[in-house]
């Protein structure tokens, strides 16, 4: 399939069991999501016919979102069996970016960058025989050596600003802010 082609018929599925961590909003910040149907407006490819694995009850701790990342991940591995050279592609927020990358790999959250807006995970998988997925490794110095690291990976963008603030915060905001990620350095 040539990629217009491909532009032109991947269809856009509105997965709810993926939406954003709302912890501080009691559930709220998602009952002002646009209809499907004015959604559709904006984005032509939305499949409407497209049943999500579930719908996730509001308001969450933060466990219980790491718990429904969990169960989401294990949903999207039952119904989308593995096949070769076929790609899966999830786009959400930051905390969703961490603790569905988490769920994938089997790593601590300790072993994922930080979710700059718009960070790139890329994990793969050879064979079907297992569900755990191949995560790049952390490695803060692998922009200085010149080398992709798909393990949030920014390199895609022309500046972050100075007040953007990478996300992975599913520890206890008593220590370090809730910070679960690599060991911060001079350059984080």
């Amino acid at each position: 399939m040539s990629r217009t082609k491909a532009r032109d018929n991947v269809k856009i599925r509105p997965e709810y069991s993926i939406f954003e961590l709302d912890g501080h909003h009691g559930g709220r910040l998602h009952d002002d999501l646009p209809s499907l149907m004015e959604r559709k407006q904006y984005f032509p490819r939305l499949d409407e016919e497209y049943e999500s694995l579930f719908v996730p009850s509001l308001p969450e701790s933060r466990e219980e979102f790491v718990q429904r990342c969990d169960r989401s991940i294990e949903a999207l591995l039952e119904r989308y069996a593995y096949r070769p050279d076929t790609a899966i592609v999830i786009v959400t927020h930051a905390a969703g970016c961490i603790a569905l990358t988490r769920a994938l790999c089997g790593k601590d959250f300790t072993d994922i960058r930080p979710a700059a807006p718009c960070a790139i995970y890329r994990l793969t998988r050879e064979s079907g025989e297992t569900n755990v997925w191949d995560l790049d490794e952390y490695d803060d110095n692998f922009e200085e050596e010149g080398r992709d690291n798909w393990n949030g990976f920014t390199g895609h963008l022309s500046d972050l600003g100075e007040h953007t603030i990478p996300w992975n915060h599913f520890g206890p905001k008593s220590v370090d802010n809730g910070y679960s990620g690599p060991p911060l350095n001079e350059k984080n």
